[in-house]
This record gives structure tokens, sequence and C-alpha cells, in this order.
């Protein structure tokens, strides 16, 4: 599925210092990061970030876009399945 490959695409990590929520080698799990977090998924090598809330967050998705990592919003929510 979409959103099966969506998680597939969604990091590639490279510092053990960024692994407090681990779902396998490659994909990491959290909050919305807000901008300081940005910066040190950043330093941690990550490369996209996937969005699964209801919310957009589009200031923190052109922050992540300008420092060089990819932001997608996938809308979820009670009612909301993804596509």
């Amino acid at each position: 599925s979409v959103f099966s490959l969506l998680l597939l695409l969604l990091v590639s990590v490279f510092l053990s210092a960024c692994q407090t929520h681990k779902a396998s080698s490659v994909v990491y799990w959290g909050s919305v990061p807000d901008n300081e977090g940005v910066l040190h998924l950043k330093r941690c090598g990550v490369k996209a970030i996937v969005n699964l809330r209801t919310n957009s967050h589009k200031g923190r998705a052109e922050f992540a876009r300008k420092h060089g990592i990819g932001f997608y919003h996938i809308r979820t929510g009670v009612f909301l399945t993804p596509e």
C-alpha cells in the first residue's frame, strides 16, 4: 500500500542517539517535531518526515523542507483512513 511504501521511505538514520522510538532499522516514530526537533532529526540523518495527523503542520513542513528534509502529510484521524 501507499502507506507502507511511505513508511519504508521514511528515514535513513545512522546515529544511535536518535533511536528513542525505533520501529525498525529505518523507521522511527514520534510526535510532530518542533523546529528544534527537525534540526535534531537532520543531524541524525533523517531524510523525510511522514505526518499522519489531521493537521498538516504547514509551517513545520516548510521549515523541514527548507532544511533539506522531506515532509509528507497523509491525512488520518478518527474518521479518516489513508487512501
